[in-house]
Formats: C-alpha cells, sequence, structure tokens
C-alpha cells in the first residue's frame, strides 16, 4: 500500500522536480488532498471531502443539481423546475 501511494503522491513530484514543495502532506508543503469512501482507484468510489491549496473544496456539481431539480420525487412539488 505505502508503494502505491507513493507512486501517486511524492514520486510523481520527483520526477517533475518539485519534491520539495509538493507530493506529501508536510509542513511548508503545497498539497491537494481528497478523501474517498473507499479505493480512489475504483469506479464505485466517490470522493467525500477535498481540499485545495489547504481550502475545502465544494463537491456540488450541475450534473447533481439538475438530477436533483428534474427528478421524479419532484414532480409532487407544484413549483415549476425553474423556481425550485
Amino acid at each position: 500500500m505505502d508503494r502505491a501511494l507513493k507512486a501517486l503522491t511524492v514520486n510523481p513530484a520527483h520526477i517533475w522536480g518539485i519534491a520539495d514543495h509538493y507530493g506529501s502532506l508536510a509542513p511548508r508543503s503545497e498539497a491537494d488532498l481528497v478523501i474517498w469512501d473507499g479505493d480512489p482507484l475504483e469506479p464505485g468510489s466517490a470522493p467525500v471531502q477535498v481540499w485545495v491549496q489547504g481550502r475545502p473544496a465544494s463537491l456540488e456539481t450541475r450534473q447533481r443539481l439538475l438530477r436533483e431539480r428534474y427528478s421524479p420525487q419532484q414532480r409532487s412539488n407544484p413549483w415549476p423546475p425553474e423556481y425550485r
């Protein structure tokens, strides 16, 4: 597992010559972090939290908003889709 994680993080940073400030979670390093609900290499896994440059990023997507807006469960909603 350690080797697989390094293959996705610090090893590419070494290849690109930026391992002094990317590729690991350490003081004075820049990092983007994704926390998954399972194996990140499995198609069925999804991100639970995403941090970009130390700030949480939204997981809201237009696709999800549209799915919720036009879902069959919304048929009982008296408002037209444009106003939900």
